[in-house]
């Protein structure tokens, strides 16, 4: 039992300088490591032969953190240019609806429905153009199933904010009309 001790620290120094594996997860694969040869050992097997049989199942430490690296990939980057250009186009709406409303020349509840419709058309805008990148990546390779699930509820949250947006937008001008024009 000693010498598959000694084996499994040594295994566990290798995976510790593997990115993306962390403790917990590195205690879980022990964890399972451990049951594998003590299922070959009662097979009939050496521990040292049964040790090299489970490590050799559960894969080389390249192996492993190249996976676990999958589970924690970035944001896909169109989805960052989406969300910064939704930004800029919010903060330069915002600007420009101040400047107008600092001259007099607007109301308040035009400018917060001006500046909500916009933003609820931009948004599905932005949306749309996620969802040309997602055709045009789709032609050249596939998604992993993870970033399949991100894309998918990325594309929900844009929708749902574009919904919003544009309900409230068109709240906002039906009050401004029945204020200004006394009828909806």
């Amino acid at each position: 039992m000693h010498d598959l001790e000694q084996l499994i620290a040594e295994w566990r120094k290798t995976m510790m300088t593997a990115p993306n594996v962390g403790p917990e997860t590195l205690d879980e694969l022990e964890n399972h490591l451990r049951e594998n040869v003590d299922q070959l050992v009662r097979s009939g097997m050496s521990k040292p032969e049964a040790f090299q049989r489970a490590v050799a199942q559960l894969g080389s430490a390249p192996t492993i953190a190249s996976e676990f690296q999958k589970l924690d990939q970035s944001t896909w980057l169109p989805v960052k240019v989406a969300i910064g250009v939704g930004v800029a186009v919010a903060l330069a709406l915002v600007g420009f609806l101040f400047a107008r409303f600092e001259g007099g020349r607007s109301s308040f509840l035009l400018a917060c429905h001006v500046f909500t419709v916009t933003l609820g058309y931009m948004t599905l805008f932005l949306s749309g153009a996620l969802g040309i990148c997602f055709v045009c990546r789709r032609c050249c390779s596939e998604f992993s199933p993870v970033r399949l699930q991100f894309l998918l509820r990325v594309s929900f949250r844009f929708g749902c904010v574009a919904a919003c947006l544009t309900t409230v937008g068109v709240g906002l001008a039906m009050v401004w009309a029945r204020a200004e024009w006394g009828r909806f």
